[in-house]
């Protein structure tokens, strides 16, 4: 996480940086991809305002306004930029809601809130990725060795496994309602272990403001009159 030190210095800075990641080419609306948007006064939290010209006027409205975090994971979120730079970055490490709320100075409950956000954010874009491999042992497919050299067996998924249940140890009890989010998580994280910390790091946000979050909601609505069951191993 020493990558992350210059950001940590502010709200600011740090806000700065996840606008960046993004926007890398420069800030869009999310209503309608313009690129002609005014940058407006920010907020406390350090997050920017910005007014979309073209979808005011297409709406007939004096104003179009859209922050940093409009339309992604973190709209609802009341978290700063600065801690949540801090919660991502523990995340990524595997942590557990008792372990980023102690680091990030939060408080548990926070914590696991954003465990969910960020692992259903995962959740709703890993299927898309591209280096995901697998064998067919229905269709008589017992190896395969990709364009890249990389070669895939039987083997890769039992040590997959082992180190999935290793993984889930971390949580000390996982409701069955979001056990498929931590594993999302581990084959995420799994996907893109080839990579350097800061590259991961980066590729999680994208896929993170890649979705609105609207996977998430759903579920805790359809879960939120069922019992929290807890499963050990």
């Amino acid at each position: 996480m020493k990558y992350l030190i210059p950001y940590l210095q502010g709200d600011l800075k740090a806000a700065a940086y996840l606008r960046q990641l993004r926007w890398p080419d420069g800030v869009r609306c999310p209503r309608c991809g313009s690129d002609a948007v005014e940058s407006c006064k920010g907020c406390d939290s350090g997050l920017q305002r910005f007014n979309c010209v073209p979808y005011a006027v297409r709406s007939g409205q004096q104003l179009a306004m859209f922050a940093d975090w409009t339309s992604s994971s973190f709209e609802e979120s009341k978290l700063t930029s600065l801690a949540w730079l801090l919660v991502i970055g523990l995340w990524q490490l595997k942590r557990n809601a008792s372990e980023i709320a102690a680091a990030a100075d939060i408080q548990e409950r926070t914590a696991q809130r954003c465990i969910h956000s960020l692992d259903g954010g995962i959740y709703e874009t890993y299927h898309l990725d591209p280096t995901r491999q697998t064998v067919n042992h229905g269709a008589g497919e017992y190896a395969r060795r990709d364009p890249d050299g990389t070669c895939v067996h039987g083997n890769t998924l039992e040590g997959m496994w082992s180190d999935l249940c290793n993984f889930l140890d971390r949580f000390k009890g996982i409701s069955q309602c979001f056990l498929h989010l931590r594993v999302a998580r581990y084959e995420f994280l799994h996907n893109y272990k080839h990579l350097n910390w800061r590259q991961t790091f980066e590729a999680v946000l994208r896929s993170i403001f890649s979705t609105p979050g609207d996977y998430l909601r759903r579920m805790a609505r359809q879960h939120r009159r069922m019992p929290l069951t807890l499963c050990y191993r």
